[in-house]
């Protein structure tokens, strides 16, 4: 038996060399899009229940805050200031040059008191009061009671240079856009 398969061989590299185009044009797309506009991450902790849960998917946006700065109420990822492997999602909730306390279950804004809404139950303890450094933001978990958060951290401030993205959606398992 005489077999032919010179035509059939060179269509067949052709097709692949063609997949091979396009497997790695989608390849370095995503690691453009993962590593340069969103970050993905998996919620591993109660410590933002009622807004995030426990194994939740998100995506945040990474060039968020390339022009505009942090506001008070974003949902943040940021390395964690005393162990920068691990990563943390928190709310900001004090501002540059504020002054920040928290007392009979409320946090206080230079001496206001903070509506947060979002927040399960009044917090037990008190910090403060401490003045944020003209490049610092305070964060909190918004299950203020079973977050460890900049109350608890050595290093108690997190700085626009060190914050990975703003938390945009809950993709898994179910779809919702983040405040």
């Amino acid at each position: 038996m005489n077999f032919n398969y010179s035509n059939e061989n060179k269509k067949l590299i052709k097709n692949n060399k063609e997949e091979i185009k396009w497997i790695s044009a989608v390849l370095i797309g995503y690691l453009i899009i993962s590593q340069l506009i969103l970050f993905n991450g998996r919620i591993p902790s109660s410590s933002m229940v009622k807004t995030l849960q426990i194994k939740d998917r998100i995506l945040a946006n990474r060039l968020a805050y390339i022009i505009n700065k942090p506001e008070r109420g974003d949902i943040v990822i940021f390395p964690h200031p005393d162990q920068s492997e691990k990563y943390l999602i928190k709310r900001v909730i004090g501002l540059p040059g504020e002054i920040i306390s928290g007392n009979g279950g409320l946090v206080y804004i230079n001496g206001q008191p903070l509506e947060e809404p979002y927040v399960i139950g009044p917090m037990a303890g008190g910090f403060g009061p401490i003045t944020i450094p003209s490049d610092g933001y305070f964060m909190m978990g918004d299950n203020r009671n079973f977050s460890s958060d900049a109350r608890m951290w050595l290093q108690q401030f997190v700085y626009k240079k060190d914050i990975i993205g703003k938390a945009m959606f809950v993709y898994y398992p179910t779809f919702q856009k983040l405040p």
